[in-house]
């Protein structure tokens, strides 16, 4: 018998997954629920499992495919991306009582509900699998349907919930009831099993097959009736607003329960834990899911999974109620946190995840998770903070919805949680804020993941010392760490700099910080993006970090970077995207390789800059570094929070480096630094105490670089930078009119020389000039 059962088993299993080239079944057994996945080329395996099992408890497997075996549980919707076809769960009247609960709405026989199909028109299954109480009529494609992207798996969802609703009017027209099994995760059992429903057990054994009968998807498809626009008159939302959409006809106006599982978390993570939910979960479950359509069955569906289901004590269940429950009741009883995450929260809009129901349910979906800024047009999804413009986020979404644009069915819903604008907020918990005028902004702000906790940090602090040597330096530095974590919203107005060699390890400090703040509070930018027209990534941020910092001495960078590290908001200007006012970063931190990473002036307020005298170390070091440095982040992260800050101003001019000295000279214009350097060494014409600008632009362009800023004008400015006086004109000897002539030395002297001592002092030769003052 047992190899009887294994080869039944085994043809059947290869016969509904012809075609598969890969991808996984579940395998799932009750009453332990355990599920094991096995490849689509390993039914063999697979089958002699199920036979081996199903001989001490019930065992199911799924019946569409999935992509990868799932981490958790029997595997969501989107965990499948393949499909062998549909098949039908035809319950027949029995003569026990605890094996059916609709006895009354159920066929005398397989062969009355096969004939309900025949004289309807309804094509034949391929197979039949008798469960022992009822049959599975298998109805196989001719090769497998893939649908392995979010669109194409939608589609698949509409076209077996259109199928079971063909199938399921017919029956309903002769007073029998039909089980809706066309969700993707559904399971079933194969020939080869026992059902172990009743006692003793029935076996589970194939009634037919027919190869010939496997149908072509657009066939099947042609059976769904077309669906017309659902015009919703409730009053959540707006009257006579048609949804063009693809969705399931809802039973007399009833809530969809899908749309309320795609628009509740709460009521999400119920579904897909039934099998143990506590008692007051289930109970205030049974107040929603037995007011959508089809309710009542899919409430002792779901019940079903859990090993202390009872049909009687859930029929008790059912009605008793009072009202379906409310998001504060939710929230109240049950404590739990994803409430904060949705767009209803704290508001009036939605009271009950129930109202959600009336929705389609991507709709429904959509609406809980985003809020629509007004003033940017823009959908912003309350998880992530991340935005969409509003033709973005119609253009991802459209397929959903057929003609009529995402866009316009949540704008026109009175339930879409619209605010005023976005802001950043660090510190602020609260996801919408009101201001003083009354107006309403969601805070993409999001506290950190990492939680600060107490314990030794010495491989973060022996780097910090190794990097930045000087202690008082360091002592600036953590400082500033300490107030970016102590007080978020409180921006620093200096620009926290490192400059030393590369491979030291000067990043791990950035990234670092990157981990404490979050990474959703920081972006990266590489060598002279923060300088870039395109500056949407640095705003409304919490922490900027600049690697490889570098500007190629573009005269304007530091005027632009002044501006991020001053004013609290800065106007952002992105592709595509209408302009718009956001906050600037709360801190920043670069860190460069070149000792001259940007030109400052010499009243720079704005630059905390640190000279590293690291230089590389082993490879060990920083494996350490990486891997127990990073460990020790949230004992830093407490350290942070602790550290007395009392003496540290983030408006404040930052103390003088050393490096920021060097940093201040080398950054003076080319011509100050030459003429500097050509009065130094006694360079002509700088023997006498009066010159010509011509003689000198000549003299500076030959010792400069190709790239320095050496023009007339750029050496007129660099003199008088350097003080040097313009002396009244005079005819010279051999001279073509009057040159320009300025004094660098002794220039009250020369500011009132008449002419012949001018002409004198200009036509003195240079062994002359440095023999009169040796």
């Amino acid at each position: 018998m047992g190899l009887l059962m294994r080869s039944n088993l085994k043809n059947h299993l290869k016969n509904i997954y012809t075609g598969f080239a890969d991808g996984f079944i579940g395998i799932t057994q009750f009453p332990s629920r355990r599920t094991v996945f096995f490849r689509i080329n390993d039914l063999e395996a697979a089958q002699a499992y199920m036979v081996d099992h199903g001989a001490s408890g019930n065992v199911y497997h799924s019946w569409n495919v999935c992509g990868r075996a799932p981490e958790k549980g029997r595997g969501r919707a989107e965990d499948f991306v393949a499909s062998p076809g549909f098949f039908l769960d035809l319950d027949i009247k029995s003569l026990e009582p605890s094996v059916h609960s609709k006895n009354e709405k159920l066929p005398q026989s397989l062969e009355a509900a096969l004939s309900i199909i025949v004289a309807a028109g309804l094509p034949q299954p391929t197979a039949m699998v008798n469960s022992g109480n009822g049959a599975y009529a298998q109805y196989l494609f001719t090769e497998p349907y893939v649908f392995d992207d979010e669109a194409s798996r939608e589609q698949a969802k509409i076209l077996f919930a259109g199928l079971h609703a063909r199938f399921a009017e017919v029956f309903r027209a002769k007073g029998f009831h039909l089980d809706n099994v066309s969700d993707l995760p559904r399971i079933t059992r194969t020939p080869g099993t026992l059902n172990h429903k009743t006692d003793p057990a029935k076996p589970v054994t194939l009634h037919s097959f027919d190869n010939g009968r496997r149908y072509e998807r657009d066939f099947l498809a042609s059976l769904v009736p077309s669906k017309k626009a659902v015009t919703r008159t409730q009053k959540s939302t707006p009257s006579a607003l048609n949804f063009d959409v693809m969705s399931e006809p809802l039973e007399e106006a009833k809530p969809n329960l899908e749309s309320v599982r795609l628009g509740c978390a709460w009521v999400n993570q119920c579904i897909d834990s039934f099998d143990r939910l506590s008692e007051p979960e289930w109970f205030a479950m049974a107040g929603i899911v037995e007011r959508c359509s089809g309710g009542r069955e899919k409430f002792h569906e779901l019940s079903s999974q859990d090993p202390r289901y009872d049909v009687l004590e859930t029929e008790r269940k059912l009605g008793r109620s009072g009202g379906p429950r409310t998001c504060a009741s939710i929230h109240a009883d049950f404590q739990f946190e994803g409430c904060s995450e949705c767009a209803f929260w704290g508001a009036e809009i939605i009271k009950s995840p129930l109202q959600l129901g009336t929705r389609p349910p991507k709709i429904a979906e959509l609406m809980a998770s985003h809020v629509y800024a007004v003033d940017m047009s823009q959908y912003v999804k309350i998880s992530t903070g991340a935005s969409l413009g509003d033709r973005e986020f119609s253009d991802k979404h459209r397929a959903f919805t057929g003609k009529t644009t995402p866009h316009m069915i949540l704008n026109l819903d009175t339930a879409t949680r619209k605010v005023d604008g976005i802001s950043y907020l660090p510190g602020v918990f609260e996801r919408i804020v009101t201001d003083d005028d009354g107006d309403h902004f969601f805070n993409i702000w999001r506290p950190s993941p990492m939680k600060p906790s107490e314990g030794p940090f010495e491989i973060i602090e022996d780097h910090l010392s190794y990097i930045i040597e000087d202690e008082n330096e360091r002592n600036h530095y953590i400082d500033a760490l300490s107030h970016c974590v102590q007080k978020p919203a409180v921006k620093i107005k200096h620009v926290l700099a490192i400059i030393g060699g590369q491979g030291t390890g000067k990043s791990f400090l950035g990234y670092l910080m990157r981990s404490i703040v979050g990474a959703k509070n920081s972006y990266t930018a590489v060598g002279g993006d923060f300088i870039s027209q395109w500056n949407k990534p640095l705003s409304n941020i919490q922490l900027l970090l600049a690697e490889e910092f570098k500007t190629d001495s573009r005269t304007d960078a530091y005027e632009i970077l002044k501006s991020i590290i001053t004013d609290e908001t800065m106007t952002v200007n992105e592709k595509h995207e209408t302009r718009y006012v956001a906050k600037t970063p709360k801190a920043m931190l670069a860190f460069a390789n070149s000792d001259n990473p940007i030109n400052i002036a010499p009243d720079d307020r704005r630059f905390f800059l640190i000279k590293s005298p690291a230089v590389p170390k082993d490879p060990t070091y920083y494996a350490q570094l990486w891997g127990g440095g990073l460990a020790q982040a949230p004992a830093f992260y407490h350290f942070l929070l602790t550290r007395d800050i009392s003496g540290f101003d983030a408006s404040a001019t930052p103390p003088m480096t050393e490096a920021k000295r060097q940093l201040v000279q080398s950054s003076r214009p080319a011509c100050v630094r030459e003429l500097e350097n050509m009065i130094a060494e006694g360079e002509a014409p700088f023997y006498r105490d009066i010159v010509a600008r011509g003689e000198v632009h000549s003299a500076v362009r030959a010792r400069s670089n190709s790239r320095a800023n050496v023009s007339a004008t750029a050496v007129a400015e660099a003199m008088k930078a350097l003080g040097f006086v313009q002396i009244p004109q005079v005819r010279l000897p051999g001279a073509q009119g009057r040159p320009r002539l300025w004094a660098w030395r002794n220039k009250e002297v020369w500011l009132s020389a008449t002419a012949k001592q001018i002409g004198d002092e200009m036509q003195k030769p240079r062994e002359f000039y440095v023999g009169a003052f040796a």
